[in-house]
């Protein structure tokens, strides 16, 4: 049998995501055995993805609860990052990306500069600084956490008094064209941005200046050049890098993510202003207090057919996991797989912690709301989304959270006293602060195991939307 040559970004020949994913969490398991004492993971193959949702969970409220919370980030995506390949030499990533010429080329606007932020929520519209009220509803609702409410607050006081203007900033967003990316607002806005992304640009921007570099367009083919690209525009000044690329199956989100990362790490920090990602909110999180609190409001306010399914264990009242002080959501969609479990944790919780507290760089990765976007047109999310609402999860239409997203992500890259800026109470205290702000929809409010839910509102919704089960 001939086995194909690797090109371009890989991961170690014979290894899959599943099986880097079950290696880091037994480096960890092994090289911080006095946080894991009696702890075991799943046997790799089979074993271990039918296991990883509920060994993942107990994992991470060790990991959390520990002093070494950092230490252990740090192993985790050592341990992942060792693996990363690229072309058929299988040179490691980060050596493969080296300097280079890079020539841009700029499309700029003469429009009008000035973005207002507008969302639409609940058949309510909020515009400008008037989004301070709306982060005052949606934490009444159970929507976000408080820190994410006060980061919402602090942007409406501080940079929504009249349209945004960030002439005189400079983004490098990977991923320009993703659903969820902030590109279009930063470029109204004022910006000066570069373009990365296999989709090239819709002609000139609103305003701003848009920014591209001939063949610095795919992540997974050619990292070097994009890295170059960025280089460049960092040599003009300190810029902010968004990492924001992803394409679902056959573990590219992986592979994606990793690529992004090893760019990032790559870059000098005196070279970048902040670095930004979004974490899915199917993943371990920590509950904060409030969270804890929402959860027992929300079961006290559960309606009678709520109790009912509860009873019958069709809705399990498992919510969260504790071990000691730390209490864990049971948050993670099985039908999404421990590739993308693995490019959310390993290579975006762990990373954004470790860097948090090792690097002199605004890091912000924020938790965003279940979103409606084209990577989860499932027949079964589908009917979900229709019957979420009776279960108080909010699932947002992509130009709702890509407006917040945005919002979050300015508060971390401007605001002075960001939760990702504080270094005091040593390290585990600012690695629980960075993954602080979450505008997570009431996943981590349910009072239920959330894969329970999503299967339970799925039936809810087959039955009232049928057409869910025929779309492609």
């Amino acid at each position: 049998m001939t086995h194909k040559t690797p090109s371009g970004v890989h991961f170690t020949p014979g290894e899959s995501g599943s099986s880097l994913f079950h290696a880091a969490l037994t480096t960890a398991l092994e090289t911080h055995a006095d946080v894991f004492r009696g702890m075991t993971i799943p046997k790799r193959g089979k074993p271990f993805k039918a296991g990883l949702a509920e060994a993942i969970v107990r994992f991470e409220a060790r990991r959390a609860g520990s002093e070494q919370r950092v230490d252990i980030a740090r192993t985790l995506i050592d341990a992942l990052m060792v693996h990363a390949r690229f072309g058929p030499a299988g040179a490691p990533l980060e050596q493969a990306l080296v300097e280079g010429p890079a020539e841009p080329q700029v499309l700029a606007s003469t429009g009008k500069v000035g973005w207002v932020p507008e969302v639409h929520y609940r058949g309510e519209s909020w515009r400008g600084n008037g989004i301070r009220g709306l982060a005052l509803r949606m934490r009444e609702d159970h929507q976000l956490t408080t820190p994410a409410y006060r980061a919402l607050r602090w942007v409406a006081d501080n940079l929504l008094t009249e349209p945004l203007d960030l002439r005189g900033h400079t983004f490098a967003i990977l991923g320009a064209g993703a659903e969820l990316a902030p590109t279009p607002y930063l470029l109204q806005a004022g910006a000066r941005v570069l373009w990365v992304d296999r989709r090239p640009p819709d002609g000139p921007p609103p305003a701003g200046e848009l920014v591209t570099y001939p063949g610095a367009d795919d992540l997974l083919a050619d990292p070097c050049a994009i890295y170059q690209a960025v280089a460049a525009e960092a040599a003009r000044g300190p810029l902010h890098l968004g990492l924001f690329a992803y394409a679902p199956g056959k573990g590219r989100e992986l592979l994606l993510t990793t690529a992004m990362n090893a760019i990032a790490a790559r870059l000098p920090d005196e070279s970048l202003r902040s670095v930004s990602m979004l974490v899915s909110p199917t993943t371990p999180g920590e509950l904060s207090e409030d969270d804890k609190r929402d959860q027992v409001a929300r079961a006290a306010a559960a309606k009678r057919w709520h109790r009912g399914l509860t009873r019958l264990r069709v809705l399990p009242q498992t919510a969260s996991h504790r071990d000691g002080d730390a209490e864990i959501a049971r948050s993670i969609v099985s039908l999404q797989g421990p590739t993308y479990l693995a490019a959310q944790y390993l290579a975006k919780m762990m990373l954004s912690e470790a860097w948090a507290v090792d690097r002199s760089v605004r890091i912000s990765a924020n938790v965003a709301g279940i979103t409606h976007t084209k990577s989860l047109e499932h027949p079964l999310f589908l009917a979900g989304f229709v019957g979420a609402p009776r279960f108080g999860v909010e699932v947002f239409e992509p130009d709702q959270t890509r407006v917040l997203t945005t919002l979050l992500m300015l508060h971390d890259a401007l605001n002075p006293d960001a939760p990702c800026a504080d270094a005091s109470g040593g390290a585990a205290a600012q690695g629980r602060r960075v993954a602080s702000q979450a505008i997570h929809g009431g996943v981590r409010s349910l009072p239920w195991e959330f894969w329970g839910t999503i299967q339970s509102a799925a039936v809810l919704g087959m039955v009232s939307k049928p057409s869910v089960l025929f779309r492609r």
